[in-house]
């Protein structure tokens, strides 16, 4: 499940998935829900911007988000509108991902942290 504390000193349900990660840009957040994919909430309202598993997540001022999944690492150059798979990284499945400058960085299991341009 996953909720947000509202004035009034009370949680409220907002989604009704599970979240392995959890990143905030602005108003925003966003969501690495495992199988329910990658959310996005502002405001109240829901976005669902992956549609595969995602077990982290990261984000910058830049509009960039990369995703961390049991498929590899993907990201997107524009808000999530759109998806690459990176290439490249050994064993690659549930990296940690994160975005530092123009570097994408993936800490992989058993293999160490790679960065890619």
């Amino acid at each position: 499940q996953t909720y947000r504390f509202i004035n009034g000193g009370r949680w409220e349900k907002i989604a009704d998935t599970g979240g392995n990660d959890v990143e905030a840009r602005g108003n925003a957040f966003f969501v690495a829900a495992t199988w329910a994919g990658l959310l996005r909430f502002e405001n109240g309202a829901s976005q669902k911007l992956w549609s595969g598993n995602s077990s982290s997540v990261t984000t910058d001022a830049q509009n960039r988000i990369a995703v961390g999944s049991s498929d590899g690492v993907y990201l997107s150059r524009d808000g999530g509108k759109n998806w690459a798979l990176q290439s490249g990284l050994p064993h690659r499945f549930d990296s940690v991902v994160a975005l530092a400058g123009e570097r994408l960085l993936a800490g992989t299991r058993g293999n160490g942290a790679f960065w890619m341009p």
